[in-house]
């Protein structure tokens, strides 16, 4: 039975240490410890490779991962703001992940840390890239082929939304596999502080959405205030992307909202085919409503804030009374059942 090749290059012999006890347990993979993953005759014999940022991230090392797109690559950093300069520098085209190195952490904590992180790349990594090399048991194979039942998360919030974001964003997983695309009621300059708030809390990357910018799997795009986010299509997307692309507007405010949800979510409804997990928070008036409601014509389930929870029962009141919530929870409950929800076999349906 064929190997993966997991190849590390890491100074740090703590996360040397737990990434090697926890690749050791899965089958059909071989770890190995690399010095200069800039060798060609090294990175050849590899599948995915790890390289620690401050082991020395150089020009010639950036080369060598674009030269070499075919293999997974994941790059840990120390900070999430090297991660953010990373990501910018580095091709979205190729399959990179990038890891924020915990260090204020007991051994415990950085153990269930990367062992979730780990667990999700490689189970995409088995999916996606669809290893030639290996042959899988029945049920592994079962595995496989089963996909998210969602492709992407919408979020609507108003007034109380930033408590309720950070309530949610920062309990959401490194591998959640989606991106989330969130509309928050709030003037210009404010949601760039709010991105950056949240990006610095988060094991997900945050970001204020730009007009053009790709969609990535495991990022958050808040829509800047003062623009309506939407989506376009695109029919060739790269590895890693959904097939669409951020677009911003200054059309005139709907529901007296730019940005406002209901652009966003009609746009998805008529720009993209997949699954869309739609999440109404608090908020005042009734910005998402027509907006989901354009949603459950195709591929999408909603859940609502519990009115006990919310600042302004607005919003979410008004998809309740419109038939369009499928779940009604607590804000506390929320980011737990959207991490259930992604998962293959997560069930719709209250819990």
């Amino acid at each position: 039975m064929s190997q993966i090749t997991f190849a590390i290059s890491c100074q740090d012999k703590t996360l040397k240490t737990i990434v090697q006890s926890i690749v050791e347990t899965i089958p059909n993979i071989q770890f190995i410890e690399i010095q200069n993953p800039i060798e060609t005759g090294v990175v050849t014999h590899c599948d995915i490779i790890l390289l620690e940022q401050e082991a020395g991230f150089t020009s010639e090392l950036e080369s060598t991962i674009q030269k070499y797109s075919n293999l997974s690559w994941i790059v840990v950093c120390s900070s999430s703001m090297e991660c953010r300069e990373l990501k910018k520098r580095i091709s979205s085209g190729l399959y990179v992940e990038f890891l924020f190195k915990k260090s204020a952490a007991s051994h415990s904590e950085l153990e269930r840390y990367y062992s979730s992180f780990f667990s999700g790349f490689l189970s995409y990594y088995r999916t996606q890239r669809t290893l030639h090399s290996i042959q899988t048991s029945e049920k592994e194979a079962k595995a496989k082929t089963k996909q998210k039942p969602f492709d992407l998360v919408a979020i609507a919030c108003s007034t109380g939304g930033p408590d309720a974001l950070k309530t949610i964003i920062p309990n959401l997983p490194a591998n959640l596999g989606v991106p989330i695309l969130i509309v928050q009621h709030m003037p210009a300059e404010f949601t760039r502080n709010l991105a950056n708030n949240l990006d610095n809390h988060s094991q997900l990357f945050v970001t204020e959405a730009k007009d053009g910018g790709n969609i990535d799997l495991n990022s958050v795009y808040i829509a800047p205030g003062g623009f309506h986010m939407k989506v376009k299509r695109l029919h060739h997307p790269m590895n890693g992307q959904l097939p669409l692309r951020l677009r911003l507007t200054t059309e005139p405010p709907v529901n007296n909202c730019r940005p406002s949800a209901d652009v966003l979510f009609t746009s998805l409804s008529k720009e993209f085919n997949g699954h869309v997990l739609a999440v109404v928070l608090t908020g005042m008036g009734v910005d998402g409503r027509e907006g989901v409601k354009e949603l459950q014509k195709t591929n999408t389930y909603c859940l609502t804030q519990r009115q006990d929870t919310c600042v302004v029962y607005g919003m979410p009141k008004a998809v309740i009374e419109a038939g369009l919530s499928n779940e009604t929870l607590p804000l506390a409950s929320i980011a737990k059942r959207i991490s259930s929800l992604l998962k293959p076999d997560g069930e719709l349906g209250n819990e």
